[in-house]
């Protein structure tokens, strides 16, 4: 209601200043309870934000993990929710683009509301700068390493646990050597400081294990790369044989098959090859015969944990198989209920990001590798992620036909080194 529209009569400006003056008054105490609110949240509902890839380039390997964070949704909701509150998605689709994903965050923050997001895309340090600057809880499926980082206070990733800055894990070591690799080579982009500082601690990694020689180390591949073949013909002069490519699956995938033309044996490792599309045409006929790692509990095992799994995708998702590419997705939904869980009822984002650090062996129902420890009160700022699965262990598998097939039911795991 205005004050001012001209000529009315005066007693009517009378009656209306008095009206006027018990809106303004009970308005004031309207906007103070409403700052006070928490947005996204209801009596009945929690409102999550989701940034996914369901379009362009990286589709095929990243949209599957909205499935598994669906999953994980469904049943909570199924199930009563959390304290009562249904859980609302709103999804935003970053088109494969860096640039879309901050802009999407935004989007959902600002023009939506939500209380939380779920990053399961691939991951954007400027969208978890910005998420962290606007103090907005955030799980992610993992694939960014500043994810749970000291100065990212208020963002959960699934996948690694942080150490007390330690830049040399014998985990990659392990690895290598037990495919029988001895002379070691690693590849990364230039421009992306998180592949750069996975080669440097396998690299480093391959100097300190016995048995293996770090034998050629490449930290300024462009973006994209055009032509494999002088990279291979390198690490050919070197007598590499064994391959550990800190890049997209996709260009291991062509790294691979340039060697292979060239006549280069390679014992290769794909850290982060879990994942169903290397079943299907063209990139299966590649990886045939190459080692991947799980950084969760590989459905191939056949444990009462992934039986579980599979008979919760099947009751709250889609029937069949589990598509290996979903689950860091479902992890993360795992994840984003253990938070709203530990906030207790009187939800707000301060009681999820303050207690969700307070947990310190999370497995995700047994699902990772090994406890996470979210509480970073102890760690210096410069802790780093250090290994691929939680507690410096990854499961090994080979693909055989359309398969993956377990090396072992356990692990592979190292051991930390300080920082020198």
């Amino acid at each position: 209601m205005s004050l001012r529209r001209r000529g009315l009569a005066t007693v009517i400006v009378a009656l209306f200043t008095m009206l006027a003056s018990v809106l303004v008054s009970v308005g004031t105490s309207g906007s103070a309870l409403a700052a006070t609110r928490t947005p996204g949240v209801t009596s009945k509902t929690i409102t999550i934000g989701v940034i996914s890839t369901q379009t362009g380039s990286l589709a095929s390997q990243w949209d599957p993990q909205l499935l598994g964070f669906q999953v994980e949704i469904n049943k909570i909701n199924a199930t009563g929710g959390i304290f009562g509150r249904k859980i609302k998605l709103v999804v935003q689709d970053d088109g494969s683009s860096a640039s879309n994903q901050v802009a999407a965050a935004q989007s959902l923050v600002q023009a939506r509301g939500v209380f939380a997001v779920a990053d399961v895309a691939i991951g954007s340090a400027n969208t978890l700068t910005y998420l962290n600057s606007a103090g907005v809880p955030t799980v992610a499926s993992g694939s960014n390493p500043t994810e749970g980082l000291p100065t990212n206070f208020n963002i959960y990733g699934v996948r690694a646990d942080l150490l007390h800055g330690p830049r040399v894990t014998t985990l990659f070591g392990n690895v290598m050597k037990s495919l029988g690799a001895h002379n070691i080579g690693v590849l990364a982009y230039g421009s992306v400081a998180a592949s750069i500082d996975e080669c440097e601690s396998a690299y480093g990694s391959a100097k300190i294990t016995k048995g293996l020689s770090a034998a050629y180390e490449n930290l300024t591949l462009p973006l994209p790369v055009t032509d494999w073949t002088p990279y291979v013909l390198a690490m050919k002069s070197a007598n590499v044989d064994g391959l550990f490519p800190c890049v997209t699956v996709n260009d291991e995938l062509a790294f691979i098959q340039a060697a292979r033309q060239q006549g280069l044996p390679l014992k290769s490792f794909i850290a982060v090859g879990y994942n169903s599309s290397l079943l299907t045409q063209p990139e299966n006929s590649i990886a045939q015969g190459v080692t991947i790692g799980a950084e969760f509990l590989p459905t191939e095992l056949n444990t009462p944990v992934t039986k579980l799994r599979t008979q919760t995708y099947n009751k709250y998702g889609q029937p069949g198989p589990v598509n290996a590419s979903s689950v860091p997705g479902y992890l993360a939904g795992l994840l984003l209920k253990e938070g709203l869980t530990a906030a207790t009822k009187k939800l707000t984002r301060t009681s999820f990001i303050n207690n969700l650090r307070q947990v310190k062996n999370w497995t995700a129902d047994g699902n990772e590798t090994g406890p996470i420890n979210f509480d970073i009160s102890a760690y210096s700022p410069n802790a780093i992620l250090a290994g691929e699965g939680a507690d410096n262990c990854d499961y090994l598998l080979t693909v055989q036909g359309t398969a993956f097939k377990p090396v072992s039911s356990k692990p592979v795991c190292g051991k930390v080194l300080p920082e020198s």
